[in-house]
């Protein structure tokens, strides 16, 4: 079961609701991106599961910002930098939603 938290920056405030790392639930999974040209936070899915024979086997699948495909993305783990202004992101609440 995936899980998302909420993640501020301490200088200029911005938030965001994402997992802050690799993440997973019974069928996908997903990463953490900073899209450098939003200049977003943003959790896409890197993995889909596949039932093969009852089992789930999950097949890589292209990681693209969810705006524009052609857009410039880094991973982003947490404690990682704010994509507004660089400003140190922290956790503010604990877990905000489980996914699966």
């Amino acid at each position: 079961m995936g899980c998302q938290k909420t993640f501020e920056c301490e200088r200029c405030k911005y938030s965001a609701i994402v997992s802050g790392a690799a993440d997973a639930g019974e069928e996908c999974c997903t990463d953490t991106i900073l899209c450098i040209d939003c200049r977003e936070l943003y959790d896409v899915v890197s993995a889909e599961g596949r039932s093969v024979k009852g089992e789930m086997d999950f097949v890589e699948v292209p990681v693209v910002c969810p705006k524009f495909k052609e857009h410039r993305w880094r991973l982003w783990i947490f404690p990682d930098a704010c994509p507004k202004c660089g400003g140190l992101m922290k956790q503010t609440v604990g877990i905000v939603m489980l996914w699966d």
